[in-house]
């Protein structure tokens, strides 16, 4: 006979009755070896069946309608959906705006380092002319060249 209490799923397979909690149903050497027999079934649907008795307030109309609808769901998708286009499209402008900042720093940093090499070979160009190692026309050619032309 099955036990009064029950607890678990029980799942009918190759004429055996199997339940999902086997704290439940034990399977035992007598429930192993011989099958479940269809008094004892019944029995059991007898004492623990559920009838339209039983269903009589499980659910209002009140519960039901709080329950969400499909164009409920829609239209909370639909309001995720545009929130996370607008979070992308944020997030988009920063970040272009950091790598706009970003490339102006590193340019102003490339122009102050070339200004300085500029400077010195402005001043090596001094020097060799100084020295007669070069014709001032070969110095003012020389100066006109550099990524920051001048005149002499």
């Amino acid at each position: 006979m099955f036990p009064r209490q029950h607890s678990g799923t029980f799942y009918f397979f190759r004429g055996m009755v199997w339940c999902e909690d086997l704290n439940y149903f034990p399977m035992n050497d007598q429930t192993t070896n011989s099958a479940v027999s269809t008094d004892e079934i019944m029995q059991y649907l007898k004492e623990f069946m559920v009838v339209k008795e039983d269903l009589v307030n499980f659910a209002t109309k009140e519960d039901l309608e709080r329950f969400a609808t499909k164009e409920d769901l829609e239209q909370v998708k639909n309001e995720l959906r545009s929130e996370f286009k607008e979070d992308i499209s944020k997030l988009r402008s920063d970040f272009m705006d950091y790598l706009d900042r970003r490339l102006l720093d590193l340019k102003g940093d490339i122009i102050v380092i070339m200004k300085s090499e500029n400077r010195m070979i402005c001043d090596l160009v001094a020097l060799l002319v100084s020295k007669s190692l070069i014709s001032t026309n070969e110095a003012h050619s020389i100066i006109k060249m550099q990524p920051f032309p001048q005149s002499v």
